[in-house]
């Protein structure tokens, strides 16, 4: 990949270029633009350009040129149960050189204004649930999210009641019930209206 640096400068008479690479002049480098073909990992480091006008002489602040990581995901969005009417996020984390973009798609679809690493859904309808994934990029490269599903949230429902048992005292009880809904189900089972711990 090529580079391209630039100076505009203004002066008296006919300007004198000559740029440098941490502090050393680079032959040949005497315009107001250095470009570099092909970057090299010789080439990273820190550029300036002197100008010298008929009088004096002035210095360019310091332009770093430094490698581009591509990005790398480190945190993918998640599938979850929603409940219609509440708002909903979906969240990427990455690391790459900056800056970073970003760009949620439903399914196929390109999700306008959705460019950020957390996309949020206020009041999320049947037309919000489905299959999500967000593209990062930088100059560097491009990479893809999984796949997040939003489902909507079912409560839960048994569908097998614990049955009643008529024991003998010293002998083991076992109480079993069966129940759908959207997963995780969290059980906890009482005796005479009070909690059982750990039941």
């Amino acid at each position: 990949i090529s580079a391209k640096l630039k100076v505009e400068a203004l002066g008296v008479g006919p300007l004198h270029f000559q740029w440098y690479r941490d502090g050393k002049p680079i032959s040949g480098a005497t315009s107001a633009i250095y470009q570099i073909s092909k970057v090299s990992h010789g080439d990273f480091g820190n550029y300036s350009v002197r100008v010298k006008p008929e009088m004096g002489e002035v210095f360019s602040q310091v332009a770093e040129l430094k490698q581009a990581f591509a990005p790398q995901i480190t945190q993918q969005p998640q599938s979850q149960y929603v409940v219609l009417g509440n708002t909903v996020e979906l969240s990427v984390k990455a690391s790459g050189s900056e800056p970073l973009r970003y760009q949620w798609h439903q399914g196929a679809r390109l999700v306008n204004g959705a460019t950020q690493s957390t996309y949020r859904i206020p009041n999320i309808d049947q037309f919000g649930l489905g299959s999500y994934w967000v593209k990062v990029s930088n100059i560097a490269g491009i990479v893809t999210s999984a796949v997040a599903e939003l489902k909507q949230a079912v409560a839960p429902r048994i569908v097998r009641q614990p049955m009643s048992l008529a024991l003998n005292l010293g002998s083991k009880a076992e109480f079993n019930v069966d129940a759908t809904g959207s997963d995780p189900l969290v059980y906890q089972w009482f005796i005479a209206g009070k909690q059982i711990a750990g039941a």
